[in-house]
């Protein structure tokens, strides 16, 4: 689940100030995985909301490749799970692009439902 690797990057990331002892597992943030197939946007992509972060980053559907925002820790994760679940983002794009919806969330997982 990229939600739950996501969380696992931001642990193994995390800095310890020393001014406190904290145990934290894993701490789940807002995560939205939206895809945007408006007749401008011509190859496959989807928008990764995580944290406070709105268009944090965007991806190719077809290869995993951030094809904007800042390069951070969670692109390998987001690549494997965009190339896990490839054929089923790639129907959802094309089914979207069929509609007169010109935007869709494919997820949106708030941290809160885990606590």
């Amino acid at each position: 689940m990229l939600q739950a690797d996501l969380a696992q990057i931001d642990l193994l990331n995390r800095r310890w100030d020393g001014s406190r002892i904290e145990l934290i597992v894993l701490k789940y943030e807002n995560l939205t995985i939206r895809l945007d197939a408006s007749t401008n946007h011509r190859r496959p992509h989807l928008h990764i909301d995580y944290k406070k972060d709105h268009h944090a980053a965007s991806y190719a559907i077809d290869t995993g490749e951030r094809l904007a925002g800042k390069p951070t820790p969670y692109d390998k994760a987001v690549t494997k799970w965009i190339l896990a679940n490839r054929d089923d983002l790639k129907t959802t794009w094309c089914d979207l692009r069929k509609s007169s919806a010109n935007d869709v969330i494919v997820a949106s997982l708030n941290g809160s439902d885990f606590g």
